[in-house]
């Protein structure tokens, strides 16, 4: 039996693989950096998907942001579509009819739409759409862990088209990180949410509330605790 013999171009696809596969790690750390370091949710959004769009020539990103009652889709990032479209669909409410992205989280199922111009899903949104150029249109949808839909991540192309095994990877790459990102977001909004309410609660509490950290540090004395003792929080 002949031993398998690794001809030059071979040689070349796998390293040529191996490169491409070592700049995808690269660019989700540099986001994850960001989000780690809590940085503005736009920011990182908008990091993301500048950085997917070197790896796919002619394509143009959007992430599209869920609002908490689950009915409208809210801009998230969009650096390179026209700003005439992403304002025109900012605050679309999801359907089962409404183009890919108001489609795809409604069904909570990816929508590969390959001709804006002919498919149904379109026929309410093409007339924004195909002035700007846009032909096709492939929309995911971004999930917690709790499976509940986050907001969506968009491939826009100028050609009709549909997503090929590296797109599909750049996808689920994309929607992974933009979950971390915004999980991050809702984290920071419930904590903040809840240190008002607690702060509410000690200043119109009738009694005095002091509370210390392991070391005898006083970390909050409310104004009833004020009152009661004649010093002022800050002394």
């Amino acid at each position: 039996m002949e031993p398998d013999v690794i001809t030059d171009k071979q040689l070349q696809n796998e390293l040529a693989e191996r490169k491409e596969a070592e700049a995808l790690l690269n660019d989700q750390r540099r986001v994850l950096e960001l989000v780690a370091s809590g940085a503005p949710l736009a920011e990182s959004l908008n990091t993301l998907v500048r950085l997917i769009e070197e790896r796919a020539p002619g394509m143009l990103g959007s992430i599209l942001l869920l609002d908490e009652e689950g009915v409208h889709l809210y801009h998230g990032a969009s650096p390179s579509l026209p700003l005439e479209y992403s304002a025109a669909i900012d605050g679309v409410s999801i359907g089962p009819n409404v183009g890919s992205c108001g489609t795809a989280a409604f069904c909570k199922k990816a929508v590969y739409v390959e001709d804006i111009a002919t498919d149904p899903l379109w026929s309410e949104f093409k007339g924004v759409a195909l002035p700007h150029g846009l032909r096709a249109c492939w929309s995911s949808p971004v999930f917690d862990a709790q499976g509940q839909v986050l907001g969506t991540f968009a491939m826009y192309y100028r050609q009709p088209g549909l997503p090929e095994p590296y797109h599909l990877r750049l996808i689920e790459i994309t929607t992974h990180i933009t979950a971390i990102a915004i999980g991050r977001q809702h984290m920071e909004n419930n904590l903040r949410r809840l240190t008002l309410f607690q702060r509410t609660v000690l200043d119109s509490a009738a009694h005095g509330i002091i509370s210390a950290a392991p070391d005898g540090i006083v970390t909050s004395f409310n104004p009833a605790a004020e009152r009661l003792l004649g010093y002022t929080a800050d002394e």
